[in-house]
């Protein structure tokens, strides 16, 4: 699959926690918004032209391979860990599907992503592909806690409420350590010249841009990027593909990290926009606090970015969020209901069987997301929960039927 940022994650998804306005916002630069059509096709110019000079787009696999490679090694790297769900996410604006005998098709979320880019010219696809990821990279390394802000979710906060309930529901639910901090990522990061001058210093750092680029070209490329992302094309800066991720992270020594989750503001309102706001952030959350679940029991779940590997541990996080979203004691949810959102998100499952961030295909995803609801519903005991290590267990027993081609 291809990549749209030149971020390699490990994990398994911040811009800005707080609402507060950067000294250089768009708004307020009344020299920028004069002319502002010929600032834009400038601003274009100078980033297609940076993204050639420093062979951006080519660099993605070698950092795959840098990525791949550190993924075993606790030593120094370069590159930042790599991270399945966030690849899937980023991969699915141009996915290229091959059935075999499994069914892959498009979905109204692919005509919802059609829509979203149907104004881009070639120059917006490049520029998005090479940097829209930055926003993420940014939540990975520097967002750890409440004093970078207090998080908010979805553009105006609409989000928040649901967002903040059911993290605690999870942390309630299973039972791991709940030191998982819960953090969002939002379009107007790309209208903060500071923290899109602060992530590019680090790519310069890790080798991701030439080491021979300067701080002032990087404020040029942060200066072109808020233009550019906060133009029409990209809905001034609330285009949902801005921020179309969620992704889970464990604790990483060498960035100082925290273990977190990250919730971007596109994923939601793209289900709200699709009429699925009852179930969607309750649903991508619990799927995300899956991994997290993984993460707490590396004696029994082992990441190998593998396109097995990663199938299963994917599954693996769909089955557990069946298994919440329907309990009695999770978010107990009308599994006709779930079910019908889950044909919705699982069709960012795909039949790539080759990817190292296969997912599964989306009748996988379904039979895994049923599996864990068969067993919250046919347990004898409604009030029961199975422990992370129990269902891990039994999950990893029935997995050979769950990954049975379809028809069988």
């Amino acid at each position: 699959m291809k990549k749209l940022s030149i971020l390699i994650v490990i994990t398994i998804f911040l811009a800005q926690g707080c609402k507060k306005a950067s000294t250089d916002d768009l708004s307020n630069n009344t020299a920028l918004k004069q002319n502002l059509d010929a600032n834009v096709t400038n601003a274009k110019e100078k980033l297609v032209a940076f993204i050639t000079d420093q062979h951006l787009l080519n660099k993605v696999a070698d950092f795959n391979n840098l990525a791949r490679n550190n993924a075993a090694q606790n030593t120094a790297r370069q590159g930042l860990p790599r991270n399945t769900d966030r690849e899937d996410y980023e991969s699915f604006v141009q996915t290229a599907i091959d059935p075999n005998s499994y069914q892959c098709g498009p979905t109204i979320l692919d005509q919802y992503i059609n829509n979203k880019v149907s104004t881009w010219d070639a120059n917006d696809f490049n520029i998005y592909f090479a940097f829209s990821g930055i926003v993420f990279d940014y939540a990975f390394v520097y967002q750890n806690s409440n004093a970078s802000g207090i998080p908010y979710f979805g553009d105006h906060g609409q989000y928040t409420n649901v967002s903040t309930r059911t993290i605690r529901d999870l942390k309630n639910f299973w039972n791991i350590p709940t030191d998982i901090y819960l953090t969002s990522s939002h379009g107007v990061f790309f209208n903060d010249i500071n923290r899109m001058t602060v992530i590019l210093k680090l790519y310069r750092d890790l080798g991701i841009l030439d080491p021979s680029t300067t701080d002032a070209q990087i404020t040029g490329i942060a200066r072109y990027l808020q233009l550019v992302f906060g133009s029409s094309h990209f809905q001034n800066f609330l285009n949902p593909l801005l921020t179309f991720n969620a992704f889970a992270s464990d604790a990483d020594p060498f960035f100082h990290t925290t273990k977190k989750i990250v919730m971007g503001d596109g994923i939601q309102q793209a289900y709200f926009d699709l009429g699925y706001g009852d179930v969607a952030t309750q649903a991508i959350m619990s799927h995300e606090y899956g991994h997290q679940v993984q993460f707490a029991n590396p004696a029994l779940v082992t990441f190998e970015f593998t396109p097995e590997g990663t199938r299963l541990t994917e599954l693996m996080a769909d089955a557990f969020a069946g298994y919440f979203l329907t309990h009695s004691r999770g978010a107990s949810m009308n599994w006709h209901r779930v079910k019908e959102f889950l044909g919705v998100f699982y069709s960012i499952g795909d039949c790539q069987f080759s990817s190292a961030s296969h997912h599964g295909t989306p009748n996988q995803r379904m039979k895994a997301a049923q599996f864990g609801n068969d067993l919250a519903n046919n347990a004898q005991n409604q009030g029961h929960i199975l422990t992370s290590q129990q269902f891990i267990t039994r999950f990893l027993a029935a997995y050979p039927a769950i990954i049975a081609p379809d028809g069988q």
